[in-house]
């Protein structure tokens, strides 16, 4: 049993050490970083539209807790939810 979790550990140990030494980034992993970091901004983006809407709601006398959760919850939907009901 223990030569099985040593065999294990060693094989983890080995692909740590592989990470750690590659320092060139092949161009599908920075391919995958860039589209990681693009969709990272656009939710960003997605969020502060959500909560400056739900500002906008708050301001015209909606409830301020239904607004603020669903912007903070699902920015998308929401977005779509305060247009389609006249916050703008």
């Amino acid at each position: 049993m223990s030569l099985v979790f040593a065999g294990a550990v060693e094989a983890i140990s080995a692909l740590n050490k592989k990470k750690q030494e590659g320092f060139v980034v092949s161009e599908e992993e920075s391919s995958r970083t860039f589209m990681g970091n693009f969709m990272h901004v656009l939710n960003m983006l997605v969020s502060v539209f959500a909560f400056y809407l739900a500002g906008k709601c708050v301001m015209k006398g909606k409830n301020p807790f239904v607004h603020i959760l669903g912007a903070c919850c699902c920015g998308l939907f929401y977005i779509a939810y305060a247009l389609a009901i006249g916050c703008m």
